[in-house]
């Protein structure tokens, strides 16, 4: 509302204006009100979201290291397989298996590679 000044207006003008004042006042005051609570809503939702942040981020590490310990056993079975392939004490049969196995095994890795880069976006 405009300055009026008040003493260019009849009684009753100015019981209308103060009234439309008081109304003002009141919604600006609810307004406001409704404005904290919003706040303290937020407030509460945000420190229910940093828990479910924090729980997520120990769900992801989690998730990490194990595709890790995987693709560290892997690697482990590979050198293992190369060095019973290098031995000459087991069959032409038992060579082919082992280098299959191998094979199997780089396509895990592979895998576990990829599930490792996506985890990463």
């Amino acid at each position: 509302m405009a300055n009026k000044d008040f003493s260019k207006l009849s009684l009753g003008e100015r019981d209308l204006y103060l009234k439309k004042l008081e109304e003002e006042i009141k919604n600006k005051k609810t307004l406001l009100l409704n404005e904290a609570s919003n706040i303290v809503n937020v407030n509460k939702n945000s420190k229910l979201l940093e828990g479910v942040k924090e729980k997520y981020k120990a769900y992801y590490d989690n998730i990490v290291k194990e595709k890790q310990q995987q693709q560290d056993a892997m690697m482990l079975l590979n050198q293992y397989l190369d060095e019973l392939i290098k031995q000459d004490h087991i069959s032409e049969k038992q060579v082919k298996n082992a280098r299959k196995d191998q094979q199997d095994i780089i396509l895990e890795m592979e895998k576990i590679t990829i599930d490792l880069k996506e985890l990463e976006k």
